[in-house]
Protein backbone atom coordinates (compact mmCIF):
# COMPACT_ATOMS: atom_id res chain seq x y z
CA UNK A 1 0.00 0.00 0.00
CA UNK A 2 1.25 3.49 -0.86
CA UNK A 3 1.41 5.57 2.32
CA UNK A 4 1.66 9.35 2.07
CA UNK A 5 3.43 11.21 4.84
CA UNK A 6 3.41 14.93 5.65
CA UNK A 7 5.89 16.86 7.79
CA UNK A 8 5.14 18.89 10.89
CA UNK A 9 7.45 21.79 10.02
CA UNK A 10 4.61 24.23 9.37
CA UNK A 11 5.29 24.41 5.64
CA UNK A 12 2.55 22.03 4.62
CA UNK A 13 -0.43 20.16 5.98
CA UNK A 14 -0.43 16.57 7.16
CA UNK A 15 -1.58 13.88 4.79
CA UNK A 16 -2.81 10.42 5.62
CA UNK A 17 -3.49 7.43 3.41
CA UNK A 18 -6.06 8.43 0.82
CA UNK A 19 -5.83 12.18 1.44
CA UNK A 20 -4.49 14.86 -0.87
CA UNK A 21 -1.74 17.23 0.16
CA UNK A 22 -3.25 20.70 0.07
CA UNK A 23 -1.56 24.05 -0.49
CA UNK A 24 2.04 23.11 -1.28
CA UNK A 25 4.58 25.87 -0.83
CA UNK A 26 6.15 26.52 -4.25
CA UNK A 27 9.84 27.39 -4.05
CA UNK A 28 11.04 29.24 -7.15
CA UNK A 29 14.77 28.98 -7.88
CA UNK A 30 15.85 31.46 -10.56
CA UNK A 31 19.59 30.92 -10.12
CA UNK A 32 21.37 30.14 -13.40
CA UNK A 33 23.78 27.71 -11.73
CA UNK A 34 23.93 24.28 -10.12
CA UNK A 35 22.14 24.32 -6.75
CA UNK A 36 21.60 22.14 -3.72
CA UNK A 37 17.96 22.06 -2.66
CA UNK A 38 17.38 23.15 0.91
CA UNK A 39 15.28 21.02 3.20
CA UNK A 40 12.78 23.90 3.34
CA UNK A 41 12.40 23.86 -0.46
CA UNK A 42 11.94 20.09 -0.50
CA UNK A 43 9.47 20.18 2.39
CA UNK A 44 7.30 22.66 0.52
CA UNK A 45 6.50 19.84 -1.94
CA UNK A 46 6.95 21.94 -5.11
CA UNK A 47 10.13 23.36 -6.67
CA UNK A 48 10.10 25.56 -9.79
CA UNK A 49 13.40 26.03 -11.65
CA UNK A 50 13.61 28.98 -14.05
CA UNK A 51 16.20 31.05 -15.94
CA UNK A 52 18.63 28.27 -16.91
CA UNK A 53 20.81 29.03 -19.94
CA UNK A 54 22.71 25.72 -19.85
CA UNK A 55 22.15 22.22 -18.45
CA UNK A 56 22.45 22.17 -14.65
CA UNK A 57 22.94 19.64 -11.84
CA UNK A 58 20.72 20.01 -8.78
CA UNK A 59 21.76 18.18 -5.60
CA UNK A 60 19.25 16.74 -3.16
CA UNK A 61 19.61 17.37 0.60
CA UNK A 62 21.29 14.66 2.68
CA UNK A 63 19.19 11.80 4.02
CA UNK A 64 19.98 13.01 7.55
CA UNK A 65 18.45 16.42 6.77
CA UNK A 66 15.39 14.88 5.10
CA UNK A 67 14.80 12.46 7.97
CA UNK A 68 15.37 15.10 10.66
CA UNK A 69 12.48 17.17 9.32
CA UNK A 70 10.36 14.05 8.83
CA UNK A 71 11.18 12.43 12.17
CA UNK A 72 7.89 10.49 12.37
CA UNK A 73 8.39 8.65 9.08
CA UNK A 74 8.40 4.87 9.30
CA UNK A 75 10.48 2.72 6.98
CA UNK A 76 8.53 2.49 3.73
CA UNK A 77 6.78 5.87 4.20
CA UNK A 78 6.99 8.22 1.24
CA UNK A 79 6.33 11.79 0.25
CA UNK A 80 6.00 13.45 -3.12
CA UNK A 81 7.69 16.59 -4.47
CA UNK A 82 6.75 18.18 -7.80
CA UNK A 83 9.75 19.51 -9.75
CA UNK A 84 9.05 21.88 -12.65
CA UNK A 85 11.64 23.12 -15.12
CA UNK A 86 10.45 26.09 -17.22
CA UNK A 87 13.85 26.64 -18.82
CA UNK A 88 15.19 25.59 -22.20
CA UNK A 89 17.90 23.46 -20.55
CA UNK A 90 17.70 20.13 -18.72
CA UNK A 91 18.32 19.51 -15.03
CA UNK A 92 20.09 16.40 -13.73
CA UNK A 93 19.44 15.41 -10.12
CA UNK A 94 22.49 14.48 -8.06
CA UNK A 95 22.51 12.27 -5.00
CA UNK A 96 23.82 13.26 -1.58
CA UNK A 97 24.95 11.36 1.54
CA UNK A 98 22.46 8.62 2.40
CA UNK A 99 20.30 9.24 -0.69
CA UNK A 100 19.96 6.70 -3.51
CA UNK A 101 18.51 7.82 -6.85
CA UNK A 102 16.43 5.27 -8.75
CA UNK A 103 15.76 5.29 -12.47
CA UNK A 104 15.73 8.47 -14.50
CA UNK A 105 17.65 11.41 -13.03
CA UNK A 106 16.95 14.09 -15.65
CA UNK A 107 14.16 16.65 -15.85
CA UNK A 108 13.91 17.67 -19.49
CA UNK A 109 13.68 21.29 -20.59
CA UNK A 110 10.22 22.84 -20.20
CA UNK A 111 8.81 19.84 -18.36
CA UNK A 112 7.94 18.62 -14.91
CA UNK A 113 8.49 15.47 -12.92
CA UNK A 114 7.50 13.98 -9.60
CA UNK A 115 10.10 12.94 -7.05
CA UNK A 116 8.99 10.23 -4.63
CA UNK A 117 11.16 10.05 -1.52
CA UNK A 118 10.97 6.82 0.48
CA UNK A 119 12.52 6.12 3.88
CA UNK A 120 14.51 2.91 3.43
CA UNK A 121 16.23 2.77 6.84
CA UNK A 122 16.82 4.98 9.86
CA UNK A 123 19.64 6.72 7.97
CA UNK A 124 18.80 6.37 4.27
CA UNK A 125 16.18 7.37 1.71
CA UNK A 126 15.54 6.50 -1.92
CA UNK A 127 14.49 9.15 -4.42
CA UNK A 128 12.65 8.02 -7.55
CA UNK A 129 11.92 10.48 -10.36
CA UNK A 130 8.82 9.95 -12.49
Amino acid sequence: MFRVFGTTDGLNRHARVGELINSPLISTIATDADVTYTISQLSGRAILRTSLTAPRSDTLPTAAAILAVNANMDIGDTFLVMLANTSASAITLVTNTGVTLNGNTTIAATSRAFLVITKTSDTTVTATLF
